[in-house]
């Protein structure tokens, strides 16, 4: 695990201080909230502490751990107080400079941490950490410890851009997990390939993730697939007996892809009963519903299908709860990529909703699944009720993490060629999800399928 040194002292303390160690003290942190921090900042400052008389003490190797430990469900049972953005933005700069040992393989992530879809980050997190500790108690892979770095591309392609540039240039980079955002993931697929990076992908559904036209393919998803979201929503629609359907979705790649999906999948319907009687796209940040919600219930619609991020999502249903209007919702799954204030989670409860998803943590009693979420509450601790956030996609991830060691240990290498390559040749194996035979081949990148999803009532916890 990477750790960081870090001293929080107030006015009073630092003013008596010496003079000369104060500035230090002051500079250190400006470097660090800066994003210009340096590798010999911490040791300056430590040994000016040692010259003035402070003691240092190094904590053997399993205090250590055991503190490391005590500290990480502090702050974890904090979070919801204290917010992902302070949380995981601190554990970026700490672990900015710190480098990544011959004896070590670094897995990076790449997704939204410390923004508006920072819940879907931190799942994802959860589920690489959550993989990450038990196979380095086993011993590592190939005897090297798995460490994280993570990066926060707060939805930005950009960003995102610059992160996978920066991974590329981290010694031992075995692969990079990516985020929830497409759009971030698509930018991404060039840089990605011109480096030969493994990209592993937990969530992003967009089609062209996959077949983004690379040979060799350096991309793996373990997540929905868009080709088959759309006729499932299309599906689960027609079983409970709606024939008039409208399409509310977000104007970018994948809401437009999607239209694509739901069009089709209903062309291909018999019963002319059966039509798309509306289709409204919005932009990020749209803050107000009710016009097209008229419209959509002007049209005689009986169902919306909806693809829309959790902070368009929220107003939605605030729109819909505060005017009642009771018209019944399918939503893709990124509507549980954020949180719920407790207005909106109010509003839920009077709604009809259902969301795509893969796999419940929380539903399922496998031996394997009981003692993972033992752990996770343990790792995870929250002040309120016990929840899994996004949890198929802890358990995505969770998943894709051992697929990874195995294609390591099957390809006896670090080298990326050879694992993604490997990658491609595992024949079997049985994960927290399902038994994957196999996951991936030469020409499918993609582990789950149309029969892998499912719809499950919209709580918003």
């Amino acid at each position: 695990m990477l750790s960081g040194r870090f001293v929080v002292i107030n006015p009073q303390r630092l003013s008596a201080l010496p003079k000369r160690l104060q500035p230090v003290l002051k500079n250190s942190a400006e470097n660090i909230f800066t994003q210009n921090s340096s590798p010999a900042s911490p040791v300056k400052a430590i040994s000016l502490l040692v010259a003035v008389g402070v003691k240092l003490y190094d904590l053997p190797e399993k205090a250590l751990r055991v503190f490391k430990q005590w500290a990480q469900r502090g702050i974890e049972f904090k979070r919801e107080l204290w917010g992902n953005y302070l949380i995981e933005m601190t554990r970026q700069l700490l672990h900015r400079h710190q480098p990544v040992s011959d004896n070590q393989l670094l897995m990076g992530l790449d997704a939204d941490l410390t923004s508006s879809a920072s819940q879907s980050g931190v799942a994802i997190k959860r589920g690489i950490e959550l993989a990450l500790d038990e196979i380095n108690q086993a011993g590592g892979v190939l005897g090297k410890e798995l460490v994280l770095k993570s990066l926060s591309h707060t939805g930005f392609s950009d960003q995102g851009i610059r992160n996978i540039g920066a991974f590329a240039k981290e010694i031992n980079l075995l692969a990079v997990v990516g985020g929830l955002h497409s759009p971030v993931a698509l930018a991404e697929q060039e840089i990605i390939h011109q480096e030969k990076i493994i990209y592993l992908d937990p969530w992003a559904t967009a089609t062209a993730i996959i077949e983004n036209g690379y040979n060799p393919n350096y991309t793996f998803r373990l997540s929905v697939r868009d080709e088959y979201a759309a006729p499932f929503l299309v599906s689960k629609a027609l079983e409970r007996g709606y024939k008039s359907i409208a399409y509310l979705y977000e104007d970018t790649g994948w809401g437009r892809g999607n239209l694509k999906g739901i069009t089709k999948a209903l062309k291909q319907q018999t019963n002319d009963e059966i039509a798309l009687v509306a289709a409204h796209s919005f932009v990020w940040g749209d803050d107000d519903f009710n016009r097209v919600l008229a419209i959509i219930e002007a049209k005689g619609a009986e169902v919306i299908i909806l693809v829309a991020n959790a902070p368009e999502g929220t107003t939605l249903f605030k729109n819909m709860a505060l005017m009642n209007r009771t018209i019944p919702v399918i939503s893709h799954w990124r509507i549980t990529g954020g949180k719920l204030d407790g207005a909106t989670g109010a509003a839920v409860e009077k709604l009809d909703i259902s969301v795509l998803q893969t796999f419940s943590m929380m539903q399922s009693n496998t031996e394997q699944v009981k003692a993972l979420k033992k752990r996770y509450f343990e790792r995870y601790p929250t002040a309120g009720e016990q929840k899994i956030i996004a949890e198929s996609d802890t358990a995505h991830a969770y998943d894709l993490i051992y697929l990874l060691v195995k294609a390591v240990e099957q390809a006896q290498s670090i080298d990326r060629v050879k694992v993604r390559d490997s990658l491609e040749h595992i024949e079997n194996y049985s994960g927290l999800i399902k038994a994957y035979r196999p996951p991936f081949t030469t020409s499918d990148h993609d582990a789950l399928g149309f029969e892998d999803l499912s719809l499950a009532p919209f709580t918003g916890k």
